[in-house]
C-alpha cells in the first residue's frame, strides 16, 4: 500500500471518490477532467445531481449542461429533501452539492439513504462531492463561520476536508485540532483543486492544483 493510500482511508468499493470546492469545468484548466470521467465512471447508467437546497447555482447549471453534453444523456437533479424516501439508487456517477454541512452529514449518516449511496459506492458509482458536500465526509466538519468542530460522516477518515480555503495552517483552531493523538489531516481545496480516490488506492488530482495538506501530531508516531 503506498503512503497516499495509507493516508486517504474511504470506504470499501469499486467507485471512485471525488472531492471538490466548487462544480468545475469541463475546459481550459480542468482541461483533463472529462476524459477523467469518461474512463472511471460506469457510464451504462444515468447520472444523478442530489442538490441540497433550492438555491441559484450558475456554476454548477454550466457544469451540468457540459456534462449532459459530454456524456449524451440528460442528468437528474433532485432535492435532497425529495429523495430521502427514493428506495433504489443506481446511476454511475452521483453529484452531491448544495445546502449546508450539517443538513448531509444528517441525511448520509446512519439512515437509508446513506445506505444506499455506499452500496452504489461499492458496485462502482462516482460519487462527486462539492463544496459543503465534500466537507460533510471528512471525520470532522468546520466551515469557515465556526469556532468549534462537528462531526463528520467519517467516510475519509481522518480528514477534516475545507472547500473555503487553500492554506488549513494558517487558522488556529485548525492547528488546534490537529493537535489531537488521533492521525488526522486537514485538506484545503479552495481555488479549483479536485481530488480522486480510486478502488485500488489510485490518489489523482483533477483539478487546477492539487489539494493542500496539514498532518496532525498524530502522524508523527
Amino acid at each position: 500500500m503506498t503512503e497516499r493510500s495509507m493516508l486517504f482511508q474511504r470506504p470499501r468499493g469499486q467507485g471512485w471518490l471525488v472531492l471538490a470546492d466548487r462544480p468545475p469545468a469541463l475546459g481550459g484548466e480542468y482541461s483533463h477532467l472529462a476524459n477523467s470521467l469518461l474512463v472511471n465512471a460506469d457510464l451504462s447508467y444515468q447520472p444523478l445531481c442530489i442538490l441540497g437546497d433550492e438555491g441559484r447555482h450558475t456554476d454548477l447549471v454550466d457544469f451540468i449542461t457540459d456534462l449532459q453534453a459530454l456524456l449524451d444523456v440528460e442528468i437528474a437533479i433532485v432535492r435532497l429533501e425529495d429523495i430521502k424516501d427514493w428506495d433504489t439508487i443506481d446511476p454511475g456517477i452521483v453529484i452531491l452539492v448544495g445546502g449546508k454541512t450539517e443538513d448531509w452529514v444528517g441525511a448520509l449518516g446512519e439512515t437509508h439513504l446513506g445506505v444506499l449511496i455506499l452500496q452504489g459506492f461499492m458496485n462502482g458509482m462516482l460519487l462527486l462531492s462539492i463544496g459543503v458536500a465534500a466537507a460533510a465526509l471528512g471525520s470532522w466538519v468546520l466551515e469557515e463561520s465556526h469556532v468549534s468542530p462537528l462531526p463528520g460522516l467519517n467516510w475519509l477518515v481522518g480528514s477534516i476536508v475545507l472547500h473555503w480555503t487553500a492554506e488549513p495552517a494558517e487558522y488556529e483552531v485548525i492547528r488546534s485540532i490537529l493537535t489531537s493523538p488521533e492521525p488526522l489531516y486537514a485538506m484545503g481545496l479552495a481555488g479549483g483543486r479536485m481530488i480522486a480516490l480510486g478502488p485500488r488506492g489510485e490518489v489523482e488530482f483533477w483539478g487546477v492544483n492539487p489539494p493542500s495538506l496539514v498532518l496532525g501530531s498524530g502522524w508523527r508516531k
